[in-house]
């Protein structure tokens, strides 16, 4: 292959994940998403730092990709923050959490998986005080139900 951007670069990397080279998979993708940003490589890279466990990994390819990945900024930073929860990163993990919450307040998906988390006990908090910042949303009432 002589264009490290060619859409060929797709398949390797799917054929290094199913034989459990995630590491080989993921400096492929990097080279692959340096010379041709997609949103599928960008996907399935963030994908793979998040199955290693490194968040940190996962964050900075979203954020330095956020306009290629709008569409799915709040789906994403909702699975950083499980994956950073998972890692005991409490923190950061509702940190990105509010990030999702700001950007989409009504989908609640993988909120039961982060209460399972190190930040699940600060979860009932934040959703309070979102109460409290915006009475009129029922999302924080939704997330309460859900939490208990």
């Amino acid at each position: 292959m002589t264009d490290p951007g060619s859409s060929r670069a797709q398949s390797p990397p799917d054929a290094m994940i199913y034989a459990g080279a995630r590491q080989r998979a993921i400096r492929f993708l990097r080279n692959y998403v340096a010379h041709r940003e997609s949103v599928d490589g960008l996907r399935k890279l963030i994908f793979l730092y998040r199955e290693i466990g490194d968040w940190r990994e996962a964050e900075k390819v979203l954020l330095a990709h956020e306009n290629t990945l709008l569409e799915y900024l709040p789906q994403s930073f909702g699975e950083i923050a499980i994956t950073a929860g998972k890692s005991d990163a409490t923190a950061d993990a509702l940190r990105l959490w509010r990030l999702r919450a700001n950007l989409d307040r009504s989908n609640l998906e993988g909120l039961d998986e982060l209460a399972k988390t190190s930040a699940g006990p600060q979860l009932r908090a934040l959703y309070l005080q979102l109460k409290l910042d915006d009475p009129r949303s029922t999302a924080p009432d939704r997330a309460l139900r859900i939490l208990r």
